[in-house]
């Protein structure tokens, strides 16, 4: 379902994706954050972060705003969740959401 690279090109990024495309990478992040709350300790300042990606999410895919700023933004949050935490060392390089491999690994 996630848009793949083009051989000799960086391939379409998130901005391009079609709106189902769009959809899935938000319920993606969506995805994501709760999985990570589940794994991080109640007092964990980080979870107010986490709980903020996930709201800004199911309220994207909720409003049908897929612009390109509302998927920049989703993808900001979940890079520096995910940096915060170090979910994907050496993994990533705060590439577009469609080329996430968090997001890949995670499946529809």
């Amino acid at each position: 379902m996630y848009l793949k690279s083009t051989p000799g090109g960086a391939g379409p990024s998130a901005a391009d994706a079609t709106a189902t495309d769009r959809q899935a990478l938000l319920a993606g992040v969506a995805r994501l954050g709760r999985m990570w709350l589940e794994r991080i300790p109640a007092a964990d300042p980080q979870r107010e972060h986490l709980i903020r990606m996930g709201i800004l999410a199911e309220s994207l895919m909720k409003t049908g705003d897929r612009s390109p700023a509302a998927m920049t933004t989703a993808r900001m949050l979940l890079c520096a969740n995910c940096r915060h935490l170090d979910a994907a060392p050496k993994e990533c390089a705060g590439q577009a959401l469609d080329r996430c491999p968090l997001l890949r690994a995670s499946g529809p």
